[in-house]
């Protein structure tokens, strides 16, 4: 499993809006969780969901991982006309942390894309990981790192998007649909259940 590679490590993981982490790694987080493991999140979400508390949603979904994220105030989908600004606070992080954990910059979502150019360009010396869209990730890109969750894994990464009320009306946030995409990877690899990841680097 990927702790045995992230022992010791100082981790950083960056999303671009409440509940993408717990969408794209929510069973690797929780393999990591005890390790040096901070969750920064650039939008509230609050523009796009004004009807709900989505700063609280995803407070309340890290706490199953006993983690408390650092939550931003970018404007969600605006992301290309703050991009001087974001890559401020990325660049903040560069020497706090080892290895990286973000979007692809090959993203279908625009934010997604843009935060995942910022975190390629300025982290050019750390490891980065790129976790997996699950509506908007179909050009993610190859090499991969297949990583194998456990039925626990799985267990908690449901618990924690399961908080996520105001994110029920989306097609694809359905347990359904969970289930496909983690049996899907570990099939791929002869595992009952995977997360799949792309690797923009490992530094060793």
């Amino acid at each position: 499993m990927i702790r045995d590679i992230l022992k010791g490590k100082r981790i950083c993981v960056i999303g671009a809006h409440t509940d993408d982490v717990e969408l794209g790694m929510g069973g690797t987080l929780n393999q990591i969780r005890l390790e040096f493991v901070e969750v920064i999140i650039c939008s509230n979400s609050m523009t796009t969901n004004p009807e709900w508390d989505t700063q609280k949603e995803c407070t309340t979904a890290l706490s199953e991982f006993d983690i408390v994220p650092t939550i931003l105030n970018y404007q969600t989908r605006y992301f290309d006309k703050q991009l001087p600004d974001l890559r401020d606070s990325i660049y903040q992080l560069k020497d706090k942390f080892d290895v990286f954990f973000t979007h692809s910059n090959t993203s279908m979502h625009q934010d997604h894309r843009v935060i995942g150019q910022i975190v390629e360009d300025l982290m050019f010396d750390k490891t980065v990981f790129c976790f997996e869209d699950i509506h908007s990730g179909q050009r993610m890109q190859g090499p991969y790192l297949w990583n194998e969750i456990s039925e626990e894994d799985f267990t908690v990464k449901k618990k924690a998007l399961s908080h996520y009320h105001s994110q029920k009306r989306r097609r694809y946030f359905d347990d359904r649909y969970f289930d496909a995409l983690v049996t899907h990877r570990g099939n791929q690899v002869h595992k009952s259940m995977a997360e799949c990841f792309e690797i923009k680097r490992i530094v060793t």
